[in-house]
């Protein structure tokens, strides 16, 4: 690939491959999946293109590399190239993007800033109790409850969160999981049935 671009390409490319520890003498082959994920960035940056499209780049990246990756990013965004970047994880969005666009049934069906989308977010939180509790004690502003499941509890929580721990902490909580937010729920619960109001 990098012998169609010259060399400038050549040079980038052994650059990319030292910044993401890819050793390239190797045979494609024999390569993991994280490592097979390293050419496919290092092919797409390689002749230094005005456009990235990146889809899900840092999947079966480990998280040292995905740190380099993303400083990559943004060296590139600092010399004015656009990127569009796939990802279902909002973190991974928030550090790397400026604008999000929504797509819903292959159309895009909104473009937020980041700032916008923050403000948006939806969470899940699943709890366990350590016994039963009447519903009414659940009924807790900024959270909605989406299952019960006898002391097993999933709700999405809207907000900031800090407003949400003592009202939490007042239950008899025996377990709390606070899975990553992603785009996928903010989007399931705002852009599902149409766009946000």
């Amino acid at each position: 690939m990098s012998s169609l671009h010259g060399n400038h390409s050549e040079k980038w490319k052994r650059a990319l491959a030292k910044r993401l520890d890819l050793d390239l003498s190797r045979r494609i082959k024999t390569y993991s999946k994280g490592m097979k994920q390293k050419v496919a960035i290092i092919q797409a940056m390689m002749n230094d293109p005005e456009l990235l499209i990146l889809d899900e780049p840092t999947s079966g990246l480990d998280p040292l590399v995905q740190r380099e990756f993303y400083d990559l990013l943004k060296h590139e965004q600092g010399r004015g190239k656009t990127i569009f970047f796939s990802s279902h994880i909002l973190p991974e969005v928030e550090r790397v993007c400026d604008r999000v666009g929504l797509l819903r049934k292959g159309m895009l069906v909104d473009i937020e800033s980041i700032d916008n989308l923050k403000s948006k977010r939806v969470r899940k939180l699943e709890l366990t109790l350590k016994e039963d509790v009447p519903q009414e004690r659940l009924q807790i502003p900024g959270v909605e409850i989406s299952r019960i499941d006898g002391r097993h509890i999933e709700v999405f929580v809207h907000g900031h969160i800090g407003d949400l721990m003592p009202k939490l902490a007042a239950l008899p909580l025996e377990d709390v999981i606070f899975p990553e937010a992603t785009l996928e729920d903010t989007f399931m619960k705002f852009y599902s049935g149409g766009k946000a109001e």
